[in-house]
């Protein structure tokens, strides 16, 4: 599990510039901007605890690793330590109608029927302990306190400044700024399409046109 640090961190690099701003709406804005933070950008994986299979069981469900996050998107599964092939049930359809009724011991595919919802492909004919592993997008809940720490340490800037645009934005209160709030916005905008690459290519996604090899 990674480490987590408190969100007053960014309430408090927020709060100076939105001066008569309650503490209470700016963390909420902090918490909110953090949620669009990690959806646009998918820069919060992990890889869930592993969770077993029921025989004649098809569709199970995934936790978060604690209540301070909630899945946002399924990225792969793994079943007995196979990599598992991303589907859809309309193009199952398509191939074999008949291919909810089929079961086996190794399943081939998966499709997501919600954010945090599996159904492997095809239906597991065994029962087996700690046979899903499933990597995922994660994203703050709405009752969170906390976010990661690596979340903190490489975008706080730009996610104090999206929390900083939302409340900036605000019409008919003292600290309603929607120039600055355009400013803002741009720089968590950059900041998230940035995360996005890092977490799609790795740090290593800009390679020099020539590179000598010695």
């Amino acid at each position: 599990m990674v480490a987590m640090v408190s969100v007053s961190g960014l309430t408090a690099m927020v709060t100076p510039e939105v001066p008569g701003c309650p503490d209470f709406v700016a963390n909420q804005a902090v918490i909110q901007t953090a949620i669009k933070f990690c959806r646009m950008s998918e820069y919060w994986r992990e890889e869930l605890a592993a969770i077993g299979t029921t025989a004649g069981q098809s569709t199970y469900t995934l936790s978060p690793p604690s209540a301070e996050s909630t899945i946002e998107k399924v990225l792969s599964v793994r079943h007995n330590g196979y990599v598992l092939y991303p589907t859809t049930e309309e193009n199952l359809d398509d191939k074999l109608s008949g291919w909810r009724l089929i079961t086996c011991t190794q399943a081939e595919g998966w499709v997501s029927t919600d954010r945090n919802i599996v159904r492997l492909v095809y239906t597991p004919s065994v029962t087996a302990a700690s046979a899903i592993i499933a990597k995922v997008v994660l994203k703050p809940s709405q009752t969170a306190t906390t976010i990661p720490q690596f979340l903190f340490d490489h975008y706080a800037d730009q996610i104090a400044s999206g929390a900083k645009s939302r409340l900036m934005a605000m019409p008919n209160v003292p600290w309603s700024n929607p120039a600055l709030s355009d400013y803002y916005k741009q720089d968590f905008r950059l900041g998230h399409l940035e995360a996005k690459g890092v977490a799609v290519d790795g740090y290593n996604s800009t390679v020099p046109e020539t590179y000598a090899l010695f």
